[in-house]
């Protein structure tokens, strides 16, 4: 189990780090040759380029969305490899979890001594089912690098998950993953058909085509591959890339 626990560490460990630790050497040489020159169209780039490197600085948010009971704090909890916060009682219409806090908001915030998620930020909300709390969850999904929407398979076709990931712009769909749990109460025949009618709904109702993750959070399986997804979603083109890609070009690096 302990071998395990370091597998899932490094698949949600900031691996880029280096690469952005290089990046950001060069931004900030480029920000000291501004000066350097002491050009005022130059010095006005900088602010620019300070912007994008503050960008990097922010936590990556992934949001996990559902109904009641569907089993989305048990699957955060197995990402955050931290089991106790399965239980831990919603007061409001989501908390986030943390290893700390990088960009000095602590609202709604709880801490974990789990350095793997150092860099993030584990989003648990209440039920998409209250009306009462669908704008904040949408306003949350709005601002998250990745949003898993999970689904009771038993229930999934009819979940009030879909009305939130179709109010999404096309854009941010991209960075949906579906997650299906319970599926241990279906039969395989029927667990196949459930994949091909949620592929169908995913078409009809988001016009795109997120993955699809059948995942049991009480038994952790599926669980590993699925970290993996997540980060290559977290490090994906619109996503940290695109925040590096940003300060690189406004570097000429």
């Amino acid at each position: 189990m302990a071998d395990l626990r370091i597998i899932r560490t490094a698949m949600l460990s900031r691996e880029f780090k280096k690469e952005e630790s290089l990046i950001r050497y060069w931004a900030n040489q480029a920000i000291e040759l501004c000066y350097d020159i002491d050009d005022e169209e130059l010095i006005q780039e900088t602010a620019q380029i300070h912007a994008a490197i503050q960008r990097l600085n922010r936590d990556r948010r992934i949001i996990f969305i559902g109904d009641s009971k569907c089993g989305k704090s048990s699957l955060l909890a197995g990402v955050a490899q931290y089991p106790h916060i399965a239980g831990v009682p919603m007061k409001d219409e989501y908390l986030c979890w943390r290893y700390r806090c990088a960009d000095g908001d602590a609202t709604c915030s709880a801490f974990i001594p789990m350095e793997n998620l150092e860099g993030l930020e584990l989003t648990d909300t209440a039920t998409c089912a209250d009306p009462a709390n669908q704008d904040t969850i949408l306003a949350l999904m709005n601002t998250a690098d990745v949003v898993i929407a999970v689904m009771d398979g038993r229930f999934a076709e009819s979940s009030t998950v879909w009305p939130l990931l179709a109010a999404l712009p096309i854009e941010r769909k991209r960075e949906v993953l579906i997650t299906v749990t319970h599926t241990d109460l279906l039969g395989a025949d029927e667990a196949l058909k459930l994949k091909e009618k949620l592929q169908e709904i995913s078409r009809m109702q988001l016009s795109a085509a997120p993955s699809i993750h059948f995942i049991c959070p009480t038994t952790q399986k599926g669980l590993d591959s699925f970290i993996v997804r997540i980060k290559e979603a977290l490090q994906a083109k619109h996503g940290l890339k695109a925040d590096l890609k940003r300060v690189v070009d406004l570097t000429n690096c």
